[in-house]
């Protein structure tokens, strides 16, 4: 009974232990937010989050096809880094394509927008970068809602979890993978969506229209808090390794 009792302690300090030293930099509750993190300086991309760990990374994904076609998705890839613009075409700063070049992001919006044709094939992407190592277990909150549209593009929108182990892409909740009438204002809303990530692992949002014309545009925002919770394995342990100290004390 004894040697029963310091087995399950023993392997509950492992886990313990390992789990502090993946997310030593976060503790229980801990949320990240696009938009908060963003004007936190230095200005690299990924951007930095508070505890000054790489997390928010802006992209634009080429071709690829829609969800109701076959083949692999526009969503399905890590895409280009965009660049920084310190006034794009003349006003605020956000990241781009390139100089004056869609598609742009900041804060907590993203827009796809096509340039006389030239950027139709040039989607939106950001991405949550999982900085707290394996088994690390967050709750998704908030709603992707588009702000503003020019033109009458029915559109996709994309919200997928990134397995790096696998190499896969898969839906963060049902539903949040979708094509969409051009005049849906209200995308689609996260309610205490929980994931288990390990390293490498990333959340990614993005919006594509079906057939846009020279000029159109789409603005998602998309106002999304990640906090990270106790993963549940890790408190089952610890629940486990107490019993097991208590039956050792009564024996």
């Amino acid at each position: 009974m004894k040697k029963m009792a310091w087995a399950f302690i023993a392997t509950a300090t492992l886990v313990l232990a390992a789990g502090t030293a993946a997310n030593a930099a976060y503790s229980y509750g801990y949320v990240w937010d696009r938009s908060a993190d963003f004007a936190l300086a230095p200005i690299t991309n990924p951007d930095n989050d508070s505890q000054g760990n790489a997390v928010w990374r802006c992209a634009y994904s080429t071709g690829g096809s829609f969800t109701y076609q076959s083949g692999a998705k526009w969503y399905q890839q890590t895409g280009t880094a965009l660049i920084w613009d310190s006034s794009w075409f003349g006003g605020g700063a956000v990241w781009a394509r390139a100089n004056d070049k869609t598609p742009v992001a900041w804060g907590s919006a993203m827009v796809y927008a096509s340039q006389s044709g030239v950027s139709a094939s040039y989607a939106p992407l950001v991405q949550w970068i999982n900085p707290a190592g394996n088994g690390t277990v967050v709750e998704i909150n908030g709603t992707l809602t588009r702000s503003t549209t020019v033109g009458t593009s029915n559109y996709d929108f994309a919200a997928v979890w990134y397995d790096a182990s696998a190499n896969t892409y898969t839906a963060v909740a049902p539903g949040s993978v979708a094509s969409t009438l051009y005049s849906t204002t209200s995308i689609f809303t996260f309610n205490a969506v929980t994931l288990t990530l390990d390293a490498g692992d990333f959340i990614q949002f993005g919006i594509k229209p079906h057939a846009p014309a020279g000029g159109d545009y789409i603005t998602m925002e998309d106002n999304i808090t990640i906090t990270y919770i106790p993963e549940p394995a890790t408190v089952v342990l610890l629940s486990a390794g107490t019993v097991a100290m208590l039956r050792r004390r009564r024996a």
